[in-house]
């Protein structure tokens, strides 16, 4: 993970589960596939260019809330997200 040298203050969903990123998608779908790809025009993770990542196993989920904004408050307080959303390539 380009960005990340410690896990040390990150907690595990469970296990060696990690949160790399948890954000809302109005589209179930559309933004995790932007985001395991590399999109030329949207701010995305771009975990397909993460040298890292190359050797990893990434699990995707998804949670249906009625009300994202306090959903994902909750859950990034308890578990943070890793990586954040760039437009830049991360090392792959």
């Amino acid at each position: 993970m380009a960005r990340i040298t410690i896990l040390e203050g990150f907690q595990p969903i469970v296990g060696d589960f990690y949160p790399l990123y948890w954000g809302k998608d109005n589209e179930l779908g559309a933004r995790l596939y932007q985001h395991l790809n590399d999109p030329t025009k949207t701010g995305a993770l771009r975990l397909s260019t993460h040298a890292a990542l190359k050797v990893k196993t990434i699990a995707c989920a998804t949670v249906v809330v009625s009300d994202y904004a306090k959903a994902e408050s909750v859950i990034q307080s308890t578990y943070p997200d890793l990586l954040k959303t760039s437009s830049r390539k991360n090392g792959g």
